[in-house]
């Protein structure tokens, strides 16, 4: 078990590629930090882990908005809470899904692009 008392946070973990890196690290040993947007979806994902786990607190779940400073903040209370320490960030939170396009994006979008991908 090559994560064997680490604690890794993964963002964006309520699907796709950060789901699947949480659910390996987790097989691997890993106590996770689950954080996304999408609470319902990161409760799942963090259930379906501790309930195909050795350990029912394998992995943390918690909502987390990455563009808010204190969100993240709570994010990494959690972690070295239930870790003592952090030893790896995933962070695949991010994208946007509905790009107009350079001429047609507003201010507003397009800073919205940049807090959710570069903050």
């Amino acid at each position: 078990m090559r994560f064997e008392n680490k604690t890794v946070i993964v963002t964006g973990a309520a699907r796709g590629l950060a789901r699947s890196a949480a659910r390996q690290l987790a097989a691997e040993g890993a106590t996770l930090v689950l954080a996304d947007l999408d609470e319902a979806g990161v409760k799942s994902v963090a259930a379906e882990i501790n309930e195909s786990s050795d350990s029912l607190e394998r992995a943390m779940p918690i909502k987390v908005d990455v563009t808010s400073k204190e969100m993240i903040n709570a994010m990494v209370d959690l972690a070295m809470e239930t870790g003592g320490k952090i030893d790896a960030i995933i962070n695949c939170a991010g994208g946007y899904h509905s790009y107009p396009g350079l001429i047609d994006t507003t201010e507003d979008e397009w800073q919205s692009i940049i807090d959710t991908n570069l903050k």
